[in-house]
């Protein structure tokens, strides 16, 4: 069986059809057939987390040995496994009838371990004591001096999660917190995905989903949501990484990128906003400088499906 550095970050897109399985179409871009190694089966994960159920279930067994040729974009031509059938009969996937191949489209980009017999969860950490934090909205600003960013990427999942803290933050010469964090200090934490920036590069960001938050500053409290998208520079596909590095940029409440790809290729819009007392607006969380992130215990890794 392939391993599953080769073949996680892929969504079964004829395969579905051809099985009579409907995959759900809500949260589409987290809500993916994922590929176990241990055994050729396909897994629904947190299937009722979807918001979408499985009508007219008819298994069939099959998986992929790899991500095949590309077509267009992040769309492949893919050979089934042995004794499989597929509804393509050559390797381009143009000529349809009984045969060995599969269309299948890249999902959201996944990291992995780089080298064999590396375990989960990838744990990538980055801590910049001076690096400058600043959240503003509506020409009011919190900000801050030092933030550390810790990745979890787990095992079956392309989606992991974060925690951020920053510190020294402030607000109108008081000192601010998050609730059970040390004074000056606020905290943030959520899940994350590595997405697509652009259908014409090779762009890609971090894409976080923090849970909601609030930021006591002496009487003053701050309301903070929403998502937000940091750059990545992470090499080239394929490449084993030992780190990587992370910019989230933005000023007067607006973010610098706002947009990333899901797995459909469709534009998607996000920002943070923020409620300094008079309801919730559009905000920019930014890092001035730039935050290296490495992996633990010296440990290498990839990021496929870009």
């Amino acid at each position: 069986m392939p391993k599953r550095i080769l073949i996680l970050g892929i969504a079964v897109v004829a395969g579905a059809a051809l099985s009579g399985i409907r995959t759900p179409s809500a949260s589409a871009d987290i809500c993916y057939l994922s590929f176990l190694k241990e055994g050729p089966y396909l897994s629904f994960n947190n299937i009722n987390e979807c918001g979408g159920v499985l009508v007219s279930f008819d298994m069939w067994w099959f998986y992929l040995a790899g991500l095949g040729k590309q077509i267009k974009g992040t769309e492949y031509c893919s050979e089934v496994h042995a004794g499989q059938k597929g509804k393509y009969t050559n390797a381009e996937c143009t000529t349809e009838g009984e045969g060995k191949f599969l269309k299948v489209k890249l999902q959201l980009p996944d990291i992995m371990p780089g080298l064999e017999g590396e375990k989960y969860p990838v744990s990538i950490k980055g801590t910049l004591s001076t690096a400058l934090f600043t959240l503003e909205a509506s020409k009011q600003k919190l900000t801050g001096e030092g933030d550390t960013v810790t990745l979890e990427a787990p095992e079956t999942n392309a989606t992991g999660t974060f925690a951020a803290t920053y510190t020294h933050v402030a607000f109108e010469g008081k000192k601010c917190n998050t609730s059970g964090a040390k004074e000056g200090e606020v905290k943030s934490s959520g899940s994350y995905q590595v997405v697509r920036l652009s259908k014409t590069s090779s762009a890609i960001g971090l894409l976080f989903l923090p849970s909601e938050y609030v930021v006591e500053c002496g009487t003053t409290k701050i309301k903070v949501k929403g998502s937000m998208i940091a750059n990545l520079s992470a090499g080239e596909e394929n490449t084993e990484l030992t780190s990587m590095e992370l910019t989230l940029s933005g000023s007067k409440g607006k973010e610098e990128v706002t947009k990333y790809l899901n797995y459909s290729e469709e534009e998607v819009t996000v920002h943070p906003e923020a409620n300094f007392g008079s309801g919730f607006v559009e905000a920019d969380e930014a890092i001035g400088s730039k935050v290296n992130l490495v992996v633990s215990m010296g440990n290498m890794f990839k990021i496929l499906g870009r």
